[in-house]
């Protein structure tokens, strides 16, 4: 207990252990600072022992203090090389800070020193998928149903890698097994709805985003796709409806505004539909989504200078957005700027040369 521990210290003020293990007892009892507090004091007992600096970067995960846990577990590799709980640890925490290529090796890392530790082989699926690398996400997603075909989290996970390799229906498959494992799951229900979106069947994915909004009402995603999926199968009052509702569950969403935005334009109601446009970038003033169609409004709306504008913001955000430079460099030449409009044309035709338009 945590006076016997405190009584170890008494007696033994440079016991590493006993502060260690009042660390423990605190952390597990929800007092994360002075856990923290015990660890450091077990480090400057031991400075060379990696379990004590792994619990200091634990605590300071908890705490939200990156930078300070990323040292810490930085520590507790060096110390010891092959300790696989550390790396996989340090692998979130370079997630968490957007060193992507980092997390990537940190995990493996883990694996090298242990094959079997499975965390480190699921969070580098994780992190794959992430970056997009689906075929080798899907690789360790294997391993990990080989060892626990019951973990529903690593089915939710082999579904988005295989929606990323164009295989919707096996993808389906893994969904519906995770949502018998975890019923009360949101996310897989959503993620069921967007493959059978991504095949076109769009009476299923409603069918799903409806369950969901059943079981749960606020559920702003869930109502976004149940939009969406109205739009695409050319529903639109009903889109609008679901559309108002997501933005009325949640005003500040950027994906609620930008879809009763676009229903709003589809509808031909361009004012309103460019002021939805405005709050979704106010919002999210990074999302080359949101900024390419707030340009579109705005060259709609004959305001091509501040559309040109949208324009080079959706570029800096997605470089490789080729209908963000096609836009903008009509919007240039609309607006009778020549010269500017060339080198975004270039750009579009260089990312889409078959493209005569641009």
């Amino acid at each position: 207990c945590i006076r016997d521990s405190r009584k170890a210290i008494a007696i033994a003020p440079n016991n590493g252990v006993a502060h260690n293990n009042l660390g423990n007892l605190l952390l597990e009892g929800g007092s994360i600072e002075d856990a923290l507090k015990s660890y450091r004091a077990a480090q400057k007992a031991a400075p060379r022992d990696p379990v004590y600096a792994y619990n200091a970067g634990v605590a300071h995960t908890r705490l939200g203090q990156l930078s300070e846990a990323r040292e810490a577990y930085e520590t507790a590799v060096r110390l010891r090389k092959g300790f696989a709980a550390a790396w996989n640890n340090l692998g979130v925490v370079y997630g968490r800070l957007d060193l992507n290529e980092k997390m990537v090796k940190a995990f493996r890392r883990a694996l090298r020193s242990d094959k079997r530790y499975t965390p480190a082989r699921y969070n580098l699926a994780l992190a794959l998928v992430r970056l997009g690398r689906a075929e080798e996400a899907a690789e360790h997603l294997g391993d990990v149903l080989l060892t626990e075909p019951g973990n529903s989290e690593a089915h939710r996970l082999m579904g988005q890698a295989l929606v990323m390799r164009g295989a919707p229906d096996e993808a389906i498959h893994h969904y519906q097994k995770a949502l018998v494992l975890s019923p009360e799951d949101a996310e897989t229900r959503r993620l069921i709805g967007m493959a059978y979106a991504r095949k076109g069947e769009l009476d299923r994915a409603i069918e799903f985003y409806m369950q969901q909004i059943a079981a749960n009402p606020d559920d702003h995603e869930a109502v976004v796709l149940l939009a969406r999926a109205y739009a695409a199968a050319g529903n639109m009052p009903a889109a609008l409806g679901q559309a108002r509702r997501a933005v009325d569950i949640a005003p500040e969403d950027p994906a609620a505004r930008l879809i009763l935005g676009e229903v709003l334009a589809r509808q031909g109601e361009e004012d309103a539909a460019r002021r939805e446009f405005e709050a979704a970038a106010k919002a999210a003033p990074d999302d080359p989504r949101v900024l390419l169609r707030l340009g579109q409004a705005r060259a709609t709306g004959g305001k091509l200078r501040s559309a040109a504008e949208a324009f080079r913001r959706a570029i800096k955000a997605n470089p490789d957005s080729f209908e963000a430079h096609a836009h903008l460099g009509r919007a240039l030449l609309d607006a009778r700027r020549y010269d500017e409009a060339e080198a975004p044309l270039r750009s579009a035709l260089k990312l889409r040369p078959s493209h005569v338009e641009a």
